[in-house]
């Protein structure tokens, strides 16, 4: 605990609500230098009378704002908590609209006094030669860039679903369109492709796509069996293959129209 932290919290931190209680837990966990701060998402949610998935959105706008820093995302399974720290810069009086930008620089040694920088891995961009700049092209956001660049960007790779995996605005409308509660979708979302090591580029479009097929499957929970009708857990498991395999065979058709 760090009572330092707390009433600095108390006088400095800029939003109030919800936020200010979550920063207080944070500093509550904390050294007095800001340092080992590494509660549990729902130890955060029971200290600030909320849910954890608006914890997990406050968090968020905290490491955007440069206030809270991510050291550690606790990879490994929902048992591993991430670890975090407060600004060093926010503690010794600098203001949140600052702490981005001042942390920035500080990092790449970009300031207009040369002390700090290292002059000797500086490179300078010389204008491409007359005959060479036919050359440029633009790249899918509209950045220029030469034909050698271009070569060596890369597409992004598929990953494991992510820890403490949170759907966007897009997900929540969807499910809200569609009757369907969220936290029960994306609980059986995550089992389902832990169990099955599925890997993606995009998990948020892959949840979206989830959320449509289970509204068209979800009458697979009230199927009959061997006679008699499935228990609870059998309805459920029942469910979330059928979900699966729709969705999985979405999947393919749509990679096959896409010739990938």
């Amino acid at each position: 605990m760090s009572i330092k932290l707390m009433t600095a919290v108390f006088e400095r931190y800029p939003n109030g609500g919800g936020e200010l209680l979550l920063a207080l837990a944070l500093s509550d966990h904390a050294s007095d230098d800001g340092t080992k701060v590494y509660p549990s998402i729902k130890r955060l949610a029971d200290k600030t009378r909320q849910s954890e998935r608006t914890v997990q959105y406050q968090l968020r706008r905290m490491q955007s704002a440069g206030w809270l820093i991510l050291v550690g995302a606790g990879n490994g399974g929902r048992s591993k908590t991430s670890e975090y720290r407060i600004s060093p810069l926010w503690i010794t009086g600098a203001e949140n609209a600052h702490l981005e930008k001042d942390a920035a620089d500080s990092t790449m040694g970009a300031s207009d006094c040369p002390k700090g920088r290292n002059l000797t891995s500086e490179r300078v961009q010389h204008p491409a030669p007359a005959n060479n700049r036919q050359q440029l092209s633009k790249n899918h956001q509209g950045t220029v860039i030469d034909s050698a660049s271009a070569k060596t960007l890369k597409r992004p790779r598929s990953t494991v679903l992510p820890h403490e995996f949170v759907p966007n605005e897009k997900a929540e409308m969807l499910a809200h369109e569609m009757g369907l509660n969220l936290a029960n979708q994306q609980a059986a979302f995550e089992d389902y492709h832990t169990a099955k090591g599925s890997t993606f580029i995009d998990w948020q479009a892959a949840f979206r796509n989830w959320l449509r097929n289970a509204k068209r499957f979800s009458r697979h929970s009230q199927l009959i069996t061997t006679g008699k009708s499935l228990n609870k857990q059998e309805a459920l498991e029942s469910r979330n293959r059928a979900v699966g395999e729709a969705w999985a065979a979405d999947m393919r058709a749509q990679l096959k129209g896409s010739g990938a």
